[in-house]
């Protein structure tokens, strides 16, 4: 299964550097139903699609391409708001609460996504009440 995933600078290093990234976010507690992901989110788009609705959410340092066993992922959905911003979609993820380059093999990445939109840790640092 061929995925993708908007990643920061330092959790590619991480992933390069064949280091095991752990996350247990349950990103239904802050969003109820709006999410039934756990961890790291991947998705099946095209990137170029994709960032449309992950703009403000996630950050643009990175996006890698991996190939990775069904088995390995678990499938997911989120919501989001629609591009123009005047109503929300839902769109299937594949999510997971481990990821490491031996699992998770790299196809490809590019920085190419760097300057659409502002990374999420970056609002997230200049505007810490929105994201209570």
């Amino acid at each position: 299964m061929i995925l993708h995933r908007f990643c920061s600078a330092k959790e590619f290093e991480a992933f390069q550097r064949g280091d095991l990234l752990v996350n247990n976010t349950d990103h239904s507690v802050k969003r109820g139903g709006a999410s039934t992901s756990v961890g790291f989110c991947f998705f099946k788009e095209d990137p170029e699609e994709a960032k449309h609705w992950l703009s403000g959410i996630v950050d643009f340092d990175v996006c890698i391409t991996v190939e990775v066993d069904e088995s390995d992922v678990k499938k997911s959905r989120g919501r989001y708001s629609t591009v123009d911003m005047q109503g929300v979609m839902y769109k299937e993820e594949y999510c997971c609460k481990t990821y490491d380059n031996y699992r998770f093999r790299l196809i490809e990445s590019t920085s190419s996504y760097s300057s659409y939109a502002p990374n999420h840790s970056t609002l997230k640092r200049m505007f810490p009440e929105i994201f209570i």
